[in-house]
Protein backbone atom coordinates (compact mmCIF):
# COMPACT_ATOMS: atom_id res chain seq x y z
CA UNK A 1 0.00 0.00 0.00
CA UNK A 2 1.24 3.58 -1.22
CA UNK A 3 2.08 5.60 2.04
CA UNK A 4 1.02 9.21 1.56
CA UNK A 5 3.61 11.78 1.06
CA UNK A 6 1.97 14.49 4.53
CA UNK A 7 2.17 10.61 6.53
CA UNK A 8 5.78 10.09 5.42
CA UNK A 9 6.59 13.59 6.43
CA UNK A 10 4.83 13.30 9.48
CA UNK A 11 6.49 10.23 10.57
CA UNK A 12 9.84 10.62 9.33
CA UNK A 13 10.98 12.59 12.70
CA UNK A 14 9.99 9.71 14.71
CA UNK A 15 11.62 7.02 12.24
CA UNK A 16 15.06 8.91 12.57
CA UNK A 17 14.68 8.86 16.77
CA UNK A 18 13.61 5.71 16.69
CA UNK A 19 17.24 4.35 14.12
CA UNK A 20 19.61 6.88 16.15
CA UNK A 21 18.70 5.27 19.06
CA UNK A 22 19.22 1.57 18.44
CA UNK A 23 22.54 3.09 16.94
CA UNK A 24 23.17 5.05 20.00
CA UNK A 25 22.67 1.87 22.60
CA UNK A 26 24.33 -0.81 19.99
CA UNK A 27 27.24 2.03 20.59
CA UNK A 28 27.08 2.60 24.06
CA UNK A 29 27.08 -1.33 24.77
CA UNK A 30 30.03 -1.44 22.25
CA UNK A 31 31.62 0.93 24.32
CA UNK A 32 31.32 -0.70 27.59
CA UNK A 33 32.36 -3.80 26.38
CA UNK A 34 35.74 -2.23 24.67
CA UNK A 35 39.25 -3.35 26.82
CA UNK A 36 40.33 0.51 26.77
CA UNK A 37 36.70 2.00 28.48
CA UNK A 38 37.11 -0.23 31.31
CA UNK A 39 40.68 0.54 31.94
CA UNK A 40 39.22 4.15 32.48
CA UNK A 41 36.49 3.25 34.79
CA UNK A 42 39.22 1.01 36.63
CA UNK A 43 41.10 3.94 37.16
CA UNK A 44 38.74 6.32 37.74
CA UNK A 45 37.38 4.10 40.21
CA UNK A 46 40.55 3.58 42.03
CA UNK A 47 41.49 7.81 42.13
CA UNK A 48 37.94 8.05 43.61
CA UNK A 49 38.39 5.09 46.34
CA UNK A 50 42.43 5.00 47.05
CA UNK A 51 42.63 8.97 47.04
CA UNK A 52 40.85 9.81 50.29
CA UNK A 53 42.08 6.76 51.68
CA UNK A 54 45.94 8.41 51.55
CA UNK A 55 44.85 11.51 52.52
CA UNK A 56 43.29 9.65 55.82
CA UNK A 57 46.64 8.22 56.30
CA UNK A 58 48.45 11.35 56.07
CA UNK A 59 46.20 13.56 58.36
CA UNK A 60 47.00 10.53 61.24
CA UNK A 61 50.24 12.45 61.82
CA UNK A 62 49.35 14.69 64.24
CA UNK A 63 51.63 17.16 63.79
CA UNK A 64 50.65 17.58 59.94
CA UNK A 65 47.25 17.76 60.98
CA UNK A 66 47.53 20.18 63.41
CA UNK A 67 49.17 22.75 60.38
CA UNK A 68 47.17 21.17 57.61
CA UNK A 69 43.44 20.76 59.53
CA UNK A 70 41.48 17.74 58.42
CA UNK A 71 39.04 19.75 56.35
CA UNK A 72 37.41 17.51 53.71
CA UNK A 73 37.36 20.31 51.12
CA UNK A 74 41.17 20.58 51.29
CA UNK A 75 41.68 16.71 50.68
CA UNK A 76 39.25 16.32 47.91
CA UNK A 77 40.66 14.29 44.50
CA UNK A 78 40.62 18.48 42.51
CA UNK A 79 41.99 19.87 45.60
CA UNK A 80 44.98 18.81 46.98
CA UNK A 81 47.71 18.87 45.20
CA UNK A 82 49.63 15.98 47.34
CA UNK A 83 47.21 13.79 46.71
CA UNK A 84 47.90 10.62 44.41
CA UNK A 85 44.57 11.03 42.78
CA UNK A 86 45.61 14.65 41.93
CA UNK A 87 48.82 14.02 40.69
CA UNK A 88 47.97 10.61 38.70
CA UNK A 89 44.55 12.32 37.12
CA UNK A 90 46.50 15.54 35.58
CA UNK A 91 49.15 13.42 34.65
CA UNK A 92 46.58 11.28 32.41
CA UNK A 93 44.47 14.05 31.76
CA UNK A 94 44.87 14.00 28.19
CA UNK A 95 44.95 10.29 27.75
CA UNK A 96 42.16 9.28 29.32
CA UNK A 97 39.34 10.88 26.72
CA UNK A 98 41.36 9.03 23.87
CA UNK A 99 41.12 5.66 25.56
CA UNK A 100 37.60 6.03 26.28
CA UNK A 101 36.77 6.40 22.77
CA UNK A 102 36.82 2.73 22.45
CA UNK A 103 38.57 2.95 18.99
CA UNK A 104 35.20 1.73 17.91
CA UNK A 105 35.43 3.84 14.73
CA UNK A 106 38.95 2.47 14.03
CA UNK A 107 38.11 -0.77 14.56
CA UNK A 108 35.22 0.17 12.44
CA UNK A 109 37.68 1.16 9.66
CA UNK A 110 39.58 -1.31 9.53
CA UNK A 111 36.14 -3.82 8.67
CA UNK A 112 33.51 -3.65 6.51
CA UNK A 113 31.50 -2.80 9.60
CA UNK A 114 31.69 1.06 8.81
CA UNK A 115 30.91 0.95 5.10
CA UNK A 116 27.82 -1.81 6.05
CA UNK A 117 26.35 0.33 9.16
CA UNK A 118 26.58 3.64 6.74
CA UNK A 119 24.63 2.16 4.08
CA UNK A 120 22.13 0.42 6.29
CA UNK A 121 21.67 3.72 8.82
CA UNK A 122 23.15 6.76 6.78
CA UNK A 123 26.51 8.75 7.20
CA UNK A 124 24.44 11.26 9.29
CA UNK A 125 23.09 8.65 11.72
CA UNK A 126 26.01 6.44 11.79
CA UNK A 127 28.63 9.28 12.54
CA UNK A 128 26.38 11.54 14.84
CA UNK A 129 25.70 8.29 16.86
CA UNK A 130 29.48 8.01 17.24
CA UNK A 131 30.09 11.42 19.16
CA UNK A 132 26.86 11.26 21.07
CA UNK A 133 27.38 8.04 22.61
CA UNK A 134 31.66 8.46 23.18
CA UNK A 135 30.23 11.95 24.85
CA UNK A 136 27.79 10.34 26.68
CA UNK A 137 29.69 7.14 28.21
CA UNK A 138 32.49 9.38 29.24
CA UNK A 139 30.25 11.48 31.13
CA UNK A 140 28.74 8.90 33.08
CA UNK A 141 31.64 7.12 33.71
CA UNK A 142 33.48 10.48 34.86
CA UNK A 143 30.28 11.57 37.01
CA UNK A 144 29.74 8.28 38.87
CA UNK A 145 33.94 8.23 39.86
CA UNK A 146 33.66 11.84 40.97
CA UNK A 147 30.52 11.24 43.11
CA UNK A 148 31.83 8.56 44.92
CA UNK A 149 35.27 10.31 45.49
CA UNK A 150 33.08 12.95 46.98
CA UNK A 151 31.00 10.88 49.23
CA UNK A 152 33.85 9.19 50.93
CA UNK A 153 36.22 12.25 50.84
CA UNK A 154 33.33 14.49 52.71
CA UNK A 155 32.51 11.75 55.13
CA UNK A 156 35.40 12.79 57.40
CA UNK A 157 35.56 14.85 60.34
CA UNK A 158 36.39 18.82 59.80
CA UNK A 159 39.23 20.24 61.44
CA UNK A 160 40.18 23.90 60.18
CA UNK A 161 43.26 25.78 61.12
CA UNK A 162 44.39 28.92 58.77
CA UNK A 163 45.81 26.86 55.82
CA UNK A 164 42.10 26.35 55.03
CA UNK A 165 42.23 29.92 54.07
CA UNK A 166 43.99 29.27 51.00
CA UNK A 167 41.61 27.00 49.81
CA UNK A 168 38.74 29.30 49.85
CA UNK A 169 37.65 30.95 46.56
CA UNK A 170 37.82 34.67 45.77
CA UNK A 171 34.86 36.94 45.15
CA UNK A 172 32.92 36.28 41.88
CA UNK A 173 35.10 33.54 40.62
CA UNK A 174 32.42 30.97 39.65
CA UNK A 175 33.61 28.65 42.17
CA UNK A 176 32.95 31.36 44.95
CA UNK A 177 28.92 31.27 43.58
CA UNK A 178 28.54 27.42 45.08
CA UNK A 179 31.32 27.77 47.71
CA UNK A 180 29.30 30.37 49.47
CA UNK A 181 26.16 27.87 49.35
CA UNK A 182 28.06 24.63 50.63
CA UNK A 183 31.59 23.51 49.85
CA UNK A 184 30.43 20.02 48.74
CA UNK A 185 28.23 21.89 46.15
CA UNK A 186 31.70 23.71 45.08
CA UNK A 187 33.37 19.93 44.83
CA UNK A 188 29.91 18.68 42.60
CA UNK A 189 30.56 21.84 40.39
CA UNK A 190 33.84 20.93 39.74
CA UNK A 191 33.61 17.40 39.14
CA UNK A 192 30.47 17.94 36.56
CA UNK A 193 33.19 20.33 35.63
CA UNK A 194 36.04 17.86 35.16
CA UNK A 195 33.19 15.07 33.36
CA UNK A 196 32.11 17.84 30.69
CA UNK A 197 36.08 18.63 30.45
CA UNK A 198 36.83 15.07 29.73
CA UNK A 199 33.69 14.49 27.44
CA UNK A 200 34.09 17.41 25.42
CA UNK A 201 37.44 15.99 24.68
CA UNK A 202 36.83 12.84 24.12
CA UNK A 203 34.07 13.59 21.26
CA UNK A 204 36.73 15.72 20.46
CA UNK A 205 38.78 12.40 19.99
CA UNK A 206 36.35 10.11 17.71
CA UNK A 207 35.66 13.21 15.21
CA UNK A 208 39.44 13.54 14.51
CA UNK A 209 39.23 9.62 14.04
CA UNK A 210 36.68 10.28 11.66
CA UNK A 211 38.54 13.07 9.54
CA UNK A 212 42.00 10.93 9.31
CA UNK A 213 42.07 6.91 8.93
CA UNK A 214 45.30 5.65 11.09
CA UNK A 215 47.40 2.71 9.84
CA UNK A 216 47.49 1.47 13.27
CA UNK A 217 46.04 1.71 17.10
CA UNK A 218 49.31 3.38 18.20
CA UNK A 219 48.94 6.15 16.09
CA UNK A 220 45.39 6.19 16.59
CA UNK A 221 45.68 6.84 20.69
CA UNK A 222 49.06 9.10 19.60
CA UNK A 223 48.01 11.59 17.13
CA UNK A 224 44.71 12.68 18.68
CA UNK A 225 46.59 13.10 22.21
CA UNK A 226 49.62 15.22 20.91
CA UNK A 227 46.34 17.26 18.98
CA UNK A 228 44.12 17.64 22.59
CA UNK A 229 47.72 18.72 23.77
CA UNK A 230 48.59 21.19 21.51
CA UNK A 231 45.04 22.43 21.67
CA UNK A 232 45.07 22.77 25.38
CA UNK A 233 48.71 23.71 26.43
CA UNK A 234 48.58 26.31 23.35
CA UNK A 235 45.78 28.28 24.53
CA UNK A 236 48.34 28.57 27.58
CA UNK A 237 50.35 31.28 25.43
CA UNK A 238 47.27 32.75 23.41
CA UNK A 239 44.97 33.61 25.74
CA UNK A 240 44.43 34.82 29.61
CA UNK A 241 44.56 32.30 32.17
CA UNK A 242 40.95 32.26 32.74
CA UNK A 243 40.26 31.18 29.51
CA UNK A 244 42.45 28.35 29.36
CA UNK A 245 40.18 25.03 29.60
CA UNK A 246 43.06 23.12 32.49
CA UNK A 247 43.56 26.56 34.47
CA UNK A 248 39.41 26.45 35.41
CA UNK A 249 38.94 22.76 35.98
CA UNK A 250 41.38 23.26 39.20
CA UNK A 251 39.41 24.69 42.27
CA UNK A 252 42.74 26.02 43.72
CA UNK A 253 42.97 28.39 40.58
CA UNK A 254 40.31 29.90 42.07
CA UNK A 255 41.80 31.35 44.57
CA UNK A 256 43.52 33.73 43.16
CA UNK A 257 43.04 36.59 41.33
CA UNK A 258 41.65 36.45 37.43
CA UNK A 259 39.97 33.50 38.64
CA UNK A 260 37.31 32.46 35.67
CA UNK A 261 34.16 33.39 36.61
CA UNK A 262 31.19 31.50 35.45
CA UNK A 263 30.69 33.25 31.65
CA UNK A 264 34.57 32.82 30.80
CA UNK A 265 33.79 29.07 31.67
CA UNK A 266 30.80 29.04 29.45
CA UNK A 267 32.75 31.02 26.36
CA UNK A 268 35.29 28.32 26.61
CA UNK A 269 33.30 25.29 26.45
CA UNK A 270 31.29 26.97 23.31
CA UNK A 271 34.25 27.39 21.80
CA UNK A 272 35.07 23.68 21.81
CA UNK A 273 31.72 22.91 20.87
CA UNK A 274 31.41 24.97 18.00
CA UNK A 275 35.51 23.75 17.25
CA UNK A 276 33.61 20.51 17.04
CA UNK A 277 30.48 21.37 15.17
CA UNK A 278 33.11 22.46 12.39
CA UNK A 279 35.42 19.01 12.35
CA UNK A 280 32.56 17.15 12.78
CA UNK A 281 31.62 19.07 9.14
CA UNK A 282 34.63 18.11 7.63
CA UNK A 283 34.89 14.32 9.03
CA UNK A 284 31.15 14.05 7.28
CA UNK A 285 32.73 15.70 4.42
CA UNK A 286 35.35 13.23 4.38
CA UNK A 287 33.20 10.22 4.46
CA UNK A 288 31.10 10.77 1.59
CA UNK A 289 33.52 8.74 -0.70
CA UNK A 290 31.55 5.64 1.37
CA UNK A 291 28.20 6.00 -0.25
Amino acid sequence: MKIPWGVLIWRLPKVIYEVNMSCLRIDIKRLYNSITVRIVLGVLFFLAIVDPLYSRFLTLDSMFASYYGINAYQYWLFNFPGGIGFKVYHALFLLLPVLSTGFILFYDQKTSFKIYNIVKQGRAIYLTSKVISVFLVTMVNSIVSFSINILITFSQNSIMTDVYRMFIPIEHSAANFFYEISPVLSAVFFAFLNSLALSVLAALTVIIHMIFRFPNIYVAFFVPSILCLLITYGSDFLLPKRFVLRNFLQPLNSCYEGAAQLKDILLVLSGYFILEILLFTIAYRRNRDII
